[in-house]
């Protein structure tokens, strides 16, 4: 019985697997910069929107609503898709010279973040 389980457990993992892939390749390639007030830089790329230290103050289980406010700015949302009875989202917040955050929420706890080049 030890040997079925595993292989559903195998089958799950590579569903969804495939399904993160197809996430992945239907993200729009390029995200419009979102604008708040809060911890504006100028830099040579223009004004800075999210930064490293916003990204290292952000963390799991925090809601949508709690990086908004530390980053001030709302994010841009990707993506959102309901399955099994959970709600998964994921937003992005873009610099004009184009280092930006993602963050995905799953029933509205952040689940995981990413970061490309922030200040």
């Amino acid at each position: 019985m030890a040997f079925r389980s595993s292989r559903y457990g195998w089958l799950i993992l590579a569903v969804a697997g495939v399904g993160f892939f197809i996430f992945i390749k239907s993200l729009p390639r390029d995200i419009p910069a979102t604008l708040g007030s809060h911890d504006r830089r100028e830099t040579a790329g223009g004004t800075v929107v999210v930064t490293m230290a916003h990204y290292e103050l952000i963390s799991k289980g925090m809601t949508y609503e709690t990086v908004r406010n530390l980053i001030g700015a709302d994010g841009v949302e990707l993506s959102r898709s309901d399955l099994a009875g959970h709600t998964t989202v994921m937003y992005a917040w873009k610099n004009r010279n184009g280092s930006n955050m993602n963050a995905m929420f799953q029933d509205g706890a952040l689940v995981m973040k990413a970061q490309f080049g922030l200040p």
